[in-house]
């Protein structure tokens, strides 16, 4: 009787550990009965009020924005169980602090314009405005003030870089779909770094020659596969980055001969190139066909974008190690579909059965939901992610993370740099 009881003492305690395990998991990630419905009908807060978020106990050097365009919880579910299973969360549930944000615009279910400039401006807009309140007026974003700040700036994405959310954090136009003049108004803004799809808009020829042109003029090296961007020496100080002529190739489409690089090896170039900078950085990186794949109702697409993401995040956590001064932060504009996951008992590998509840007919795209999306922050004023309620409140973690006063905000001067193409 002794050792049956011995041996029965040794598996509870297993069981316990077992348990204790899932549990430290399950602190970190959000499970599909977690999905929240926001009534984005209601009236919605136009601004943000910063000056409710206190200085944090250590500032932030860098920020590091992830942002999964159209990524609910049950889109990071889905590519969880494919993964790991449904108790191993990707590496980019695995924060400090998390916590789930509306998306609402002022037009009500947000587009990605208007949820964009939320997340860089701290201002709720009107849909398919790029920076700009609903009079037209250009609103100071994120990039702006870090490169006010010294600060050098980068927008990664695997969209066309002049697509709704890398617009959003460095331009200022009433529409989002005037894709000609987000190109050349890049040249105004002049991030560092730009690296992305959308190179057919930077090819047009106007007053003398193409966008293309006019940036290697203002001393941007400018790069058109992976293999030119492995090649970038460490000096470079603007890189501007188009490797497809509009959105970047799925990568459940891509096949050895793709010349793309992947959205790990852009944001490994992009800290590798903005880190130089003694005053420190802000980089956007978006995983954004997650969206589009959500839109079609195609979730192994989504599933592989969602995972192209979580290698990001895990190169960014890496950086973040020997950078202790960095901020992390990830979270959606929206999410795509209503996707709401069917209840089972799912194992690694498996498609989760899901449903779209934003699909109204079957030949028609699924369309954004009013899903609350997940906000996730590790490293100096992550402990600000719990105060946030609205998708605006990132914008404020944000500039009380680079110790900045919302009352000190500088209104004048929008960017260090002279225009250009105008």
């Amino acid at each position: 009787k002794k050792p049956a009881r011995v041996q029965e003492g040794k598996m509870k305690r297993k069981m316990l550990g077992i348990f204790l395990f899932l549990l430290s998991f399950s602190l970190y990630s959000f499970e599909p009965q977690d999905v929240v419905y926001e009534n984005c009908k209601a009236p919605q807060p136009e601004q943000a009020i910063c000056e409710d978020f206190p200085l944090p106990n250590s500032l932030a050097k860098n920020i590091i924005l992830f942002i999964g365009d159209g990524m609910g919880i049950n889109q990071i579910y889905t590519a969880r169980v494919y993964q790991n299973g449904p108790d191993q969360p990707l590496e980019l549930e695995q924060f400090e602090e998390k916590n789930l944000i509306r998306t609402c615009s002022l037009t009500g279910i947000t587009d990605s314009a208007a949820a964009g400039t939320a997340l860089a401006t701290g201002h709720k807009t009107l849909n398919t405005r790029i920076g700009v309140d609903p009079k037209g007026n250009s609103l100071t974003n994120i990039l702006e003030i870090a490169q006010l700040e010294g600060k050098s700036v980068g927008l990664v994405t695997t969209d066309q870089v002049v697509g709704a959310t890398p617009a959003t954090f460095a331009l200022h136009e009433p529409n989002r779909y005037n894709f000609s003049l987000l190109a050349q108004d890049y040249l105004s803004a002049r991030p560092d770094l730009l690296l992305g799809g959308g190179r057919r808009w930077f090819l047009r020829k106007k007053r003398g020659g193409s966008l293309i042109k006019k940036a290697e003029q203002i001393g941007y090296l400018v790069v058109f596969d992976r293999k030119q961007l492995k090649a970038v020496p460490e000096e470079t100080e603007r890189l501007l980055g188009l490797f497809a002529p509009r959105e970047m190739t799925y990568v459940f489409d891509r096949t050895p001969e793709t010349s793309e690089p992947e959205l790990k090896e852009m944001t490994q170039t992009a800290l590798k190139l903005l880190s130089q900078n003694p005053e420190g950085f802000f980089l956007m990186v978006e995983g954004a066909r997650i969206d589009h794949a959500c839109h079609r109702t195609d979730l192994k697409r989504s599933i592989y974008e969602v995972l192209s993401l979580n290698q990001a995040v895990i190169i960014a956590k890496d950086f973040q190690k020997t950078h202790p001064d960095t901020l992390i932060l990830l979270t959606a504009d929206h999410e795509t579909g209503g996707l709401e996951v069917i209840p089972g008992q799912y194992e690694k590998g498996e498609l989760v059965q899901v449903k779209w509840s934003r699909k109204i007919l079957p030949l028609v795209s699924a369309f954004h939901s009013s899903q609350r999306v997940p906000l996730f922050g590790s490293g100096p004023g992550a402990e600000l992610v719990p105060k946030a309620d609205d998708n605006t409140e990132v914008f404020c973690i944000m500039l009380r993370s680079f110790g900045l006063n919302p009352a000190e905000e500088k209104e004048e001067e929008k960017c260090p740099c002279e225009e250009f193409g105008n």
